[in-house]
């Protein structure tokens, strides 16, 4: 995406059942050079009971349980449902204890990503910090002795963070903070050395990437090359030496949900670039993103500019989920495209705004929904219309319109759908507003070239094909668009329907001729 997408790594709130006050939770992370991550999470209680956590699934069969007072009895695992749905990341862990006193126990499992470094930049997103009962959490998170941080980097999703305390112990960095009880922690920090990228090329792709995440650079390059031929058919075109990279996000861009972008910098588009959190995502949804990212390159080579934000984002999201399902993403492109219908619902086609969309100047109504509205315009055409074979057609008359000329721009959608006055219809009723005459003055030269190469004997119905593209001519110089394009399809029809009007009124003429000799 040129500007944003939606974080799916969300955070929910958690409805299971209600802490007695005595227990207690708190967390800690100790993270190494590469960003792998031991989290820990004491548990305190003064009597006999149950409690529960989240797990990651990955970690379900790996979890250690220490008692270092009191006794456990069992631990199971349920589904984590929310919002309908199965969570593809977190299972609930529940265990059983008893003690004649209290209990002290600790919950340890580990994570590959819990830091994500290029260096120098990196980030700590902590697993969700997510268990019974409410109020806030007590982290500790221990980093790198050569770590740069500050009170300033320490955050958290929900925005609710207290009791922050950056300090160097020994050879460590320690960073203290409370957070609210269905959240995670977010360090931003900076390390002392420069990052030895590696380049994989593929086909056309060249990927710049940390050795330590190569094989997730490799994996994207793969899904890229096997869609290119797709692109390429869709589009009309080809693309040489595209450069990728992966991108540390800063909370703004967590907050905001930034999934990939491709900058545009003195008069082209630059690399593709993608969040690497992404790689802690479901299977797939890193790919379905650079296939996003990848359609603007397309867009931009044929012609389309970014000012046209809504097209750009509308197709990159519509071809991106169509291609990342046929690819097996289909998890990751029901997640994603889940969060579009759930917006595209409250606008209720009122769509227009996007209209006005460009990288400079986001409508009041915000980015969610001029994602989502995008997306749906283009959902809608296409599967009314032919899908990616539409876009086919649509791309084509894209390379020689006035990307100026807001009418123009509509009136290909409609061509491209053999259907002007449907589509110029539809676009009314979404919103979208036109300060330009229609412009079928080409379409009208078209049809009437084809009336006059009509044979003579396929009369009266070139005549009636004439007076049709006539009307059209008149309805166009009074600024009548809808009747224009009405008129110019009637004429099509009877030219295109000519020799099958003809033989039927031949075997009309034949069936009277026949039967008044019988009489």
């Amino acid at each position: 995406m040129i500007l944003v997408a939606f974080f799916v790594i969300a955070i929910h709130t958690c409805s299971l059942s209600i802490a007695n006050a005595e227990k207690s939770f708190s967390y800690k992370f100790y993270v190494d050079d590469d960003g792998h991550t031991d989290v820990t999470v004491f548990f305190y209680d003064t009597g006999n009971g149950t409690s529960w956590i989240l797990i990651p699934k990955s970690q379900k069969d790996y979890v250690n349980i220490t008692a270092y007072r009191g006794g456990i009895l069992n631990v199971s695992y349920q589904k984590l449902v929310e919002g309908g749905e199965e969570s593809p990341f977190y299972v609930v862990m529940k265990f059983k204890y008893e003690t004649r006193d209290v209990v002290n126990l600790s919950i340890s499992y580990s994570m590959l990503y819990g830091s994500l470094i290029i260096e120098p930049k990196a980030v700590f997103i902590s697993p969700r910090v997510t268990h019974e009962g409410a109020g806030s959490t007590k982290t500790i998170t221990s980093l790198p002795g050569y770590v740069i941080t500050d009170k300033k980097g320490v955050s958290s999703f929900s925005g609710f963070i207290k009791d922050v305390e950056v300090t160097k112990r020994g050879d460590r960095v320690i960073v203290e903070a409370s957070i609210s009880s269905d959240d995670r922690v977010v360090i931003e920090y900076t390390v002392p050395f420069h990052c030895n990228m590696t380049d994989v090329t593929i086909g056309s792709f060249t990927f710049k990437t940390p050795l330590r995440y190569l094989d997730f650079a490799h994996d994207i390059l793969e899904s890229l090359n096997e869609s290119y031929a797709i692109y390429k058919d869709v589009f009309s075109t080809e693309l040489k030496n595209v450069e990728i990279q992966f991108f540390v996000p800063s909370m703004r861009d967590l907050i905001t949900g930034l999934e990939g972008y491709v900058p545009f910098e003195a008069g082209k588009l630059g690399a593709i670039y993608l969040n690497i959190l992404y790689i802690r995502g479901v299977e797939g949804f890193m790919d379905v993103i650079a296939l996003h990212e990848l359609a603007h390159h397309f867009l931009w080579a044929i012609g389309v500019p970014p000012s046209r934000l809504w097209i750009h984002e509308g197709v990159a999201e519509y071809i991106s989920l169509t291609i990342g399902r046929s690819l097996g993403y289909a998890r990751a492109v029901d997640m994603h495209e889940c969060g579009l219908v759930s917006v595209w619902r409250e606008l209720d086609d009122n769509l227009g705004f996007v209209q006005k969309w460009t990288p400079f100047y986001t409508p009041p109504q915000g980015l969610r929904y001029c994602y989502a509205a995008s997306y749906y315009i283009f959902k809608t055409l296409c599967d009314e219309y032919g899908g990616l074979n539409y876009l086919k057609r649509l791309f084509e008359l894209f390379k020689r319109i006035d990307w100026s000329n807001d009418t123009q721009i509509i009136e290909a959608f409609g061509l491209a759908a053999n259907n002007v006055t449907g589509i110029f219809a539809l676009f009314h009723k979404w919103g979208f507003e036109f300060k330009e005459p229609l412009q079928i003055t080409l379409l009208i030269s078209r049809v009437k070239r084809n009336i006059s190469s009509m044979p003579i004997w396929l009369e009266p119905y070139k005549s009636l094909a004439g007076i049709a593209i006539w009307i059209a001519e008149l309805l166009q110089q009074y600024n009548v668009p809808c009747g224009t394009a009405l008129m110019i399809k009637a004429s099509e029809l009877v030219y295109n329907a000519s020799p099958y009007l003809l033989l039927v009124s031949l075997a009309i003429v034949v069936t009277a001729i026949a039967l008044s000799r019988r009489v």
